[in-house]
This record gives C-alpha cells, sequence and structure tokens, in this order.
C-alpha cells in the first residue's frame, strides 16, 4: 500500500511524522511525503534532510497564504503525479 503524507512544512514532517513514516516503511508500505518547498521567514527547507534519511518528497508551490485556484491546480498536480 502506498501512502502519502502531505504538510505544508517539511519542519513538520520531519519533526512530527519521521517516526510514524519510519514504522510503516518498516511494516512494507511505501510510505511518501509531499511539502512545500517555502518555509515561514527564519526557518531552513528540510527536503533535502527528508530524502538523505530515505523518503521520496515530492515539493509543490504552497506559499502562506489561501488562493484556492493555485491550492487546487497544485493538489491536483499531486494527485496526478502520486
Amino acid at each position: 500500500m502506498k501512502i502519502l503524507f502531505f504538510s505544508t512544512s517539511s519542519l513538520m514532517l520531519e519533526s512530527f511524522i519521521v517516526p510514524f513514516a519510519n514504522y510503516l516503511k518498516n511494516n512494507k508500505f511505501n510510505v511518501e511525503m509531499a511539502c512545500t518547498k517555502y518555509m515561514p521567514r527564519g526557518q531552513v527547507p528540510r527536503i533535502e534532510q527528508l530524502r538523505k534519511i530515505g523518503f521520496i518528497v515530492h515539493e509543490f508551490n504552497f506559499k502562506y497564504h489561501f488562493n484556492i485556484i493555485t491550492d487546487i491546480v497544485d493538489i491536483l498536480k499531486i494527485m496526478i503525479h502520486f
């Protein structure tokens, strides 16, 4: 089974999701992650660190503002790719 963890922040994935994702990977699940490359001011993206520990990470263009049209387009792109 394939599982996609989706977050607007790679920091969120690294801090809270990685332990659970590792558990799933160890139990034969195919785990991938998706997050934005943009981060709040003062934060550093953790996408490369997630990749280094063995996760496939899909980047999308959500920014920290609400725009229904571009947000829906980005979600559809991820759904088609995944």
